[in-house]
């Protein structure tokens, strides 16, 4: 277990203050675009489940949104509800209720709705995308490189007309292809895991 006063923590006793402070003082609103975003994907998830048959969202559904939107602007002590919040009330409640679906009308909400269920992980996404999109070049540039050596040193070899015998020139080949699987070797391997990147060797 962490220490109970290690970093990023509060004694018991404060805690306690602070959610009883925010529970009487703070009251967050929502903004009208807020409320549209909301409104937007309790229509959606209602017109999904009408099609699939799965068991129907209710406006209870829609209440528990907007209450868990304003509970998490209550925890940061702000008087309004921030897009981030309303983001992760809607991830909370399709997290939520898609599970409780059957297997295949599970499968298809997923699908439906999973651009809402990733919104937390859209930012290391992006990262790792551009990582792979670096590796992915550098790995372009290695076989590239090994090719034209390869062409190079077969080109020479057929102008000498002793394709078998240009030792010197099928040793550099050979050397440039060498490099070129090193330099693949030694590219890093980065994935994601939740909450941290992992470099793999």
């Amino acid at each position: 277990m962490p220490p109970e006063n290690g970093p990023g923590t509060i004694p018991q006793d404060q805690l306690k203050k602070y959610i009883m402070y925010a529970r009487d003082k703070v009251t967050p609103k929502l903004h009208q675009m807020d409320e549209n975003k909301v409104s937007r994907l309790y229509g959606e998830l209602r017109r999904e489940s009408l099609q699939t048959g799965s068991i129907p969202i209710t406006v209870r559904h829609l209440d528990s949104m907007i209450r868990v939107a304003e509970a998490h602007a209550r925890m940061y002590l702000r008087d309004h509800v921030r897009a981030d919040g309303i983001d992760m009330a809607i991830s909370v409640m399709i997290n939520s209720f898609i599970p409780s679906q059957k297997y295949t009308v599970m499968r298809t909400l997923h699908k439906s709705f999973v651009k809402y269920i990733r919104h937390h992980r859209d930012s290391d996404e992006l990262l790792l995308f551009c990582l792979n999109e670096l590796v992915r070049e550098a790995v372009r540039e290695a076989v590239r490189m090994c090719q034209l050596a390869h062409r190079s040193g077969l080109a020479a070899c057929a102008r000498r007309g002793d394709a078998g015998l240009d030792h010197g020139r099928h040793g550099g080949v050979c050397l440039a292809r060498a490099r070129a699987q090193r330099a693949l070797v030694a590219l890093p391997r980065v994935v994601a895991v939740p909450g941290q990147w992992v470099h793999c060797a």
